[in-house]
């Protein structure tokens, strides 16, 4: 279940209690960060972020985060990069 915490574009989103995941949009288009620690879960195209997802451009996913979900960024048809740390 996510929660949103705030409104706009520009914003945070909750999930599980542990990961964090921060949506920016600038010039149209997004960068999603996904912070906070353990696992993303699988999803059925029904990510938190999904109804940004054809304009997220770049992804960043933070040290402690370690596994990617299924389905996670399907439909970010406009991403460009993506930085594991």
């Amino acid at each position: 279940m996510c929660d949103k915490q705030s409104d706009g574009a520009n914003g945070s989103l909750r999930h599980n209690r542990r990961l964090y995941m921060d949506a920016y949009r600038t010039f149209g288009q997004f960068t999603l960060t996904i912070s906070g620690t353990g696992a993303m879960g699988d999803y059925n195209y029904s990510s938190p972020w999904y109804s940004y997802s054809s304009g997220i451009k770049t992804l960043n996913i933070q040290q402690r985060v370690t596994t990617i979900g299924r389905v996670a960024f399907s439909g970010c048809s406009s991403l460009t990069s993506v930085t594991i740390y």
